[in-house]
């Protein structure tokens, strides 16, 4: 599972590497290596939503504090929000521009290999997310978002039972969202339907009450459920709810 992909539109993304592959002649500055990277990750975010003006607000304090790592992760993570409330995954292309500039700034930074594991995933680059991923691990053996990307990535190169070893990891870390959704989709994956409602369920109830899309998220994962189950009024009242949490979220 892959729980921080979505799928949708790519206009935003692709007019983005647009405008950076159709940049005028090179000029004093154009030996910057930062130059590209710090295009997209101070492009508009074309929107006036929390998370849009989470990205500006961001936007702000690195350019008043270029040189702090952190501020370039924590407007990465901005960006990777605006991705998932849109359900378009061409934004993490601006999330990338920020995990370079962070990691170029500190190639040891914990937060920026994150926000990069996540970046990779996003790509299918997912033994390249793993190495990563274990990286951080073999430093900070109880990094929450290292063992996430680990696991997902874990996942999808069809390596279960470590992903799962992960997760457990995380559940005993701290029980949470994050955790919680990976480990329903586990119990799915093994045919206990009923145990991964129930885990979305404590998903849902795990989830931060000032974001909501990945409440809406979870509540989506439990529709998706009760569908494959045959429970159709199940999955449509399901979806009705993830549209009452987040307006016109894309995937329900």
């Amino acid at each position: 599972m892959q729980p921080l992909r979505r799928q949708g539109s790519c206009v935003p993304g692709l007019l983005i590497l647009f405008l950076a592959a159709c940049k005028p002649a090179p000029s004093a500055d154009s030996t910057d290596p930062h130059a590209r990277p710090r295009l997209l990750a101070l492009a508009s975010p074309n929107g006036r939503g929390n998370v849009d003006q989470a990205i500006v607000s961001w936007q702000h304090r690195v350019a008043m504090q270029p040189g702090k790592a952190d501020a370039w992760v924590e407007l990465g993570r901005a960006w990777v929000r605006k991705a998932r409330n849109a359900s378009d995954p061409a934004y993490y292309v601006n999330a990338e521009g920020a995990a370079e500039i962070a990691r170029d700034l500190d190639h040891e930074s914990a937060p920026a290999r994150d926000l990069q594991a996540l970046v990779l995933l996003d790509e299918h680059r997912f033994e390249d997310a793993r190495t990563l991923a274990s990286e951080v691990l073999e430093h900070h053996p109880d990094d929450l978002l290292a063992l996430a990307a680990s696991s997902d990535a874990l996942l999808e190169l069809g390596r279960v039972t470590e992903a799962q070893r992960a997760v457990e990891r995380m559940m005993a870390l701290k029980p949470s969202h994050p955790a919680y959704a990976r480990a329903s989709y586990l119990r799915w994956l093994h045919g206990d339907s009923d145990g991964a409602i129930e885990m979305m369920r404590l998903a849902i109830d795990a989830s931060d009450r000032r974001d909501a899309e990945p409440r809406a998220w979870a509540m989506v994962q439990a529709a998706h459920y009760f569908w494959h189950r045959g429970d159709y009024r199940g999955a449509d009242a399901g979806y009705d709810l993830a549209l009452k949490t987040l307006t016109d979220y894309p995937a329900a």
